[in-house]
């Protein structure tokens, strides 16, 4: 499962600096390159409410798919590092979860306010 809220859009190849970083997306979510580095990416009004309301409509879907990707994480790193697979606890769940709401409030506003941009 998923909550399906970053794209895989990418700016035109060969765009300026400026308007790759100012590229829009369709507005279904925010497109993973702008969240992937700190070059400055412009992230929409439209983005960020999408973000913002699919988070809030997923609210109660978040919390079993962080467990789960939790886990996804420390099988792959226990695997690549030839060590055991650490544990995974609610808390750790539950941290990461809350991360994840702020984020989404942080995108409510943004979109209020006219974006963002990624440093």
């Amino acid at each position: 499962g998923s909550l399906d809220l970053l794209t895989d859009e990418e700016p035109p190849k060969g765009a300026t600096d400026e308007a790759m970083t100012d590229f829009e997306g369709s507005g279904t979510g925010i497109p993973f390159c702008k969240l992937s580095s700190n070059d400055g990416w412009f992230v929409t009004p439209a983005e960020a409410r999408a973000v913002a309301d699919g988070l809030a409509a997923k609210k109660g879907q978040i919390e079993p798919l962080v467990a789960a990707a939790l886990v996804d994480q420390a099988e792959y790193e226990a695997k690549f590092n030839k060590t055991a697979v650490r544990p995974v606890t609610n808390e750790m769940a539950k941290e990461w979860t809350g991360h994840i709401l702020e984020f989404g409030s942080y995108c409510a506003l943004a979109a209020k306010k006219g974006g963002f941009r990624v440093f």
